[in-house]
């Protein structure tokens, strides 16, 4: 058989099953912990950290380790809509109308579990699969949260990041994008687009599932 579906999942380089299984054999301290064992994880991570930073251009903020986008998806909402909780200026979240699944089911629950009753809204997309940019500019200045693909799973459309960072000026809105589906393949400047939120899933790039950030 020929597997066609990298998109999806793909299957773990070796290299990436060689350095987990060390990782787990020769690195399992508690990277918390002072002595050796866990000063040797902490360096790991740190190590790890740094490099991710570099891939990323993200040299700022915080980079967390999780199991994967929809771990990361649930987090960067979450963090997104409690900072709302005390806002008066904002009504409404948006996200864009070929999102994964995962990104507005978890605006939803998030938004009803903590009371918000915000508007959610489907950012619509032309044929050509990009965002409406004239409507999201229309929504941006009462939006509290704006969530976004980097390029989409089903589809490859790239969207188009420094449009929507321009239809974003002057508006309030915290902004995640999905980047899964860029990392490897795309540039990544995270910290010269104002994006405040941006889910990445290693089993998409040949590591092993359960790892994300």
């Amino acid at each position: 058989d020929i597997y066609l579906d990298a998109n999806a999942t793909t299957p773990v380089l070796p290299r990436a099953r060689a350095a987990a299984l060390a990782a787990m054999a020769d690195d399992f301290g508690n990277p918390s912990s002072v002595h050796s064992t866990g000063l040797k994880a902490r360096a790991l991570m740190d190590s790890v950290r740094s490099r991710a930073r570099r891939l990323l251009g993200a040299p700022t903020g915080d980079l967390l380790f999780l199991s994967g986008a929809t771990e990361g998806i649930q987090t960067a909402v979450l963090s997104a809509l409690s900072s709302l909780r005390d806002r008066d200026d904002v009504d409404c979240v948006l996200y864009g109308a070929t999102e994964h699944k995962a990104v507005p089911e978890a605006i939803s629950h998030w938004n009803k579990l903590l009371g918000l009753n915000l508007r959610v809204l489907p950012i619509p997309v032309g044929r050509d699969g990009r965002h409406d940019l004239h409507w999201l500019r229309a929504h941006a200045a009462r939006a509290g949260l704006v969530c976004t693909m980097a390029a989409n799973n089903e589809t490859g459309v790239v969207s188009d990041l420094d449009g929507i960072a321009r239809a974003l000026d002057g508006s309030p809105a915290l902004w995640m994008v999905d980047s899964v589906q860029a990392l490897g393949k795309l540039e990544l400047r995270l910290e010269d687009l104002r994006i405040d939120y941006a889910p990445f899933s290693g089993h998409k790039l040949y590591a092993p599932k359960g790892i994300g950030l």
